[in-house]
């Protein structure tokens, strides 16, 4: 649905009556001021400027808005001024295409009135290893802390496109059109119909206008963020007029589009746009639409020592006595991209830690630097080891919405625990003890599954598992040296022999870390640690306090230590 504003300069962007659009606009204007415009709202205005530019050029129009026009221009040959030299390199390498915003402003000339974040462009799946590393040896960077490794060897397999940054310079990549094409016979398709163009000097391609519309479709009622569903109103209604009826219409169907095709229509038409979607007069199998089975996840083979042995084991039901000999016999699972001698911990919020140790089964670093997700029915970690010992690894969680109710966690195939993630997971430590006995050398391969594993649904956010955050590994050595600052017993050392009741009072402890009320805190320092808090000090551990209400109450005015 949209909102009242929205309807208003939707209708004012697009609305071909002037008298129309500019009482849109009136209205408008007289109930939202400039100064309190809502980001979405704020996209539109530069279309807004143009229709009524041309509609009722004698309308006055604030300042403002002229300005918008005219930065909207300045920032879009900016972006392309600062990547020109690339696409230019890849057009030596490989077939480019313009695509979304980009591809709006070279088809329409439409520089001053279709804002431009970024610019997109696509390469062929084919090329996207070489393309990668012509972006790496020029200079440029992908954004969010991903690397380039891990962007081609595991990201790519689940994403469609990634941004990349140089200075001021930012560009949007993409390599796949959408997950609905299994077959990749959209994907072909695009190629075949693709225009040619002369951009900045170089020859590139265009994407038809129906593979335009399907793009703008397909990222602003799929993937976007609301502002990007009003700028696709916006293109879908300059496209409509230059695609063919029939092309489309089998577009929308083989893209799975037709329920957001729908919702699109139906804009269009409260907002009074000279423009509709075709839509089907026949009736039985061809008026229906033909909806695609969930692209099946491909095997992650960079990050396996033996891919076919890793399917064989998931075929047979991914058993964990099977896995336990395998891994005895065969060595581990995991082949990370990257790996280093052992550490003592890991943040797994940095893309470059997860190329260290990390296995199949993880997506890709998050915008805001929270967390790395799992994503898949198994994911994997393989730890380096300094010594073969008993070992504690400590597996700290962010406090994310979590779609899997639960996790199963093993180790070398041996099952370990089981981490309950419940609709919101609270931010905790989940504790692993790793005795001897189940070590084969000096690494052991953690895997993480959830029960029961959603992620075979098209929805993606239900594939999405751990939030993980750190990695903590110590044995009994690091343990002595962990806490030697201080004269206290060693419960660790129980609890990792399996001895009661220190087994009991630390699992009693660990839910009261986990549902303490002020563990989000601002008067709690950044880096306490209620797990080292609780261990430097017997007398806490034995009464089985809740660390962050201690160290709020007592532990700050008696000058404890808490990290």
């Amino acid at each position: 649905m949209l909102s009242p504003g929205e309807t208003l300069m939707l209708t004012a962007a697009l609305n071909p009556d002037p008298n129309i659009a500019a009482r849109s606009w009136r209205e408008w204007a007289a109930a939202m001021p400039l100064e309190d415009v809502t980001s979405p709202e704020m996209r539109l205005l530069p279309a807004v400027h143009a229709n009524l530019a041309k509609l009722v050029p004698t309308l006055d129009l604030p300042k403002k808005i002229h300005g918008l026009a005219r930065m909207t221009f300045a920032k879009s040959w900016h972006l392309v001024f600062r990547s020109s030299g690339i696409i230019a390199e890849l057009s030596r390498f490989c077939p480019v295409l313009l695509v979304k915003g980009l591809g709006m402003l070279v088809r329409f000339d439409a520089w001053s009135s279709r804002p431009m974040a970024d610019i997109d462009i696509h390469v062929p799946p084919s090329a996207l290893g070489g393309a990668l590393d012509i972006l790496a040896q020029s200079g440029w960077k992908p954004c969010h802390g991903m690397t380039f490794e891990s962007l081609k060897h595991r990201s790519s397999l689940r994403r469609e496109s990634w941004n990349f940054d140089k200075g001021h310079g930012n560009l949007d990549l993409h390599w796949r059109l959408s997950a609905a094409d299994m077959d990749g016979t959209l994907e072909s398709q695009m190629w075949q119909t693709a225009e040619p163009v002369e951009f900045a000097g170089q020859k590139l391609l265009l994407q038809s206008p129906e593979y335009a519309f399907v793009t703008s479709l397909h990222h602003g009622f799929l993937r976007g963020h609301r502002s990007d569903l009003l700028q696709t109103v916006v293109d879908a209604a300059w496209l409509l007029p230059h695609c063919n009826d029939d092309v489309l219409l089998r577009l929308i169907r083989k893209a799975d589009l037709s329920k957001q095709a729908a919702d699109l229509t139906e804009y269009l038409r409260v907002v009074g746009a000279p423009c509709k979607i075709p839509t089907s007069t026949r009736g039985g199998e061809e008026g229906r639409q033909t909806r695609p089975s969930h692209r099946p996840l491909p095997t992650e083979t960079a990050l396996l020592h033996r891919p076919s042995l890793y399917r064989l084991w998931n075929a047979l039901g991914r058993r964990s006595r099977i896995e336990h000999v395998l891994l005895k016999w065969m060595g581990p699972f995991s082949k990370p991209l990257n790996p280093r001698p052992p550490r003592s911990e890991y943040d797994l919020r940095d893309c470059a830690m997860i190329d260290e140790i990390a296995g199949p089964g993880w997506s890709w670093p998050e915008p805001d630097h929270s967390c790395f997700w799992t994503d898949r029915i198994d994911a994997r970690l393989l730890i380096p080891l300094s010594s073969l010992d008993d070992h504690l690894i400590i597996l700290s969680l962010q406090d994310r919405v979590s779609a899997n109710a639960q996790i199963d966690i093993f180790a070398n195939g041996v099952f370990i625990t089981r981490k309950h993630l419940g609709a919101r997971l609270a931010s905790a430590a989940c504790c692993l003890m790793v005795p001897r006995r189940l070590l084969f050398g000096p690494w052991v391969e953690i895997s993480l599954r959830p029960r029961p594993y959603l992620g075979a649904s098209e929805d993606r956010s239900t594939a999405l598992s751990a939030p993980a955050r750190r990695l903590r590994v110590l044995n009994l050595q690091n343990l002595t040296d962990f806490f030697s600052g201080h004269e206290v017993p060693q419960p660790y050392v129980r609890i990792l022999k399996g001895e009661q009741p220190y087994v009991s009072k630390f699992a009693r402890i660990e839910a009261k870390i986990k549902n303490s009320p002020l563990k989000g805190s601002s008067e709690l320092p950044a880096k306490f640690d209620p797990l080292k808090y609780i261990f430097s000090y017997p007398d806490l551990f034995e009464h089985e306090v809740d660390p962050y209400e201690h160290f709020l109450m007592f532990g700050r005015h008696e000058n404890r230590a808490y990290y």
